[in-house]
């Protein structure tokens, strides 16, 4: 019966202290989301970044070791990955894309 009363108490005390803080464990729980997102968007970004310089690798061994040719090929493709950052920065953040086709215009 002890045991009962004890179990009893301490539910009745649990649910009153979870009632009260139920928006801190929303916080923490959110918050443990939104890391993992972002953790698991941080880790295809390093590993986007790592198949670009094997592609980048490849590229190379088909220069057969000319200097000038490897020099066109990487001029050519950070063209290329500036090319995409303008195009996603355009579509997706459009008060930074004024910005960038304004100073593109200048040019």
């Amino acid at each position: 019966m002890q045991t009962t009363l004890i179990s009893i108490m301490s539910n009745k005390v649990l649910d009153t202290y979870y009632k009260n803080n139920r928006h801190i464990w929303v916080l923490v729980l959110s918050g443990a989301v939104i890391g993992t997102m972002i953790g698991l968007l941080a880790t295809a970004f390093q590993l986007l970044l790592d198949f670009i310089f094997k592609i980048k690798l490849a590229l190379f061994s088909f220069s057969g070791g000319n200097l000038f040719i490897e020099i066109a090929m990487s001029i050519s493709l950070s063209i290329v990955m500036v090319l995409i950052s303008i195009f996603i920065v355009k579509k997706f953040a459009k008060e930074a894309g004024v910005a960038v086709s304004k100073r593109l215009r200048v040019l």
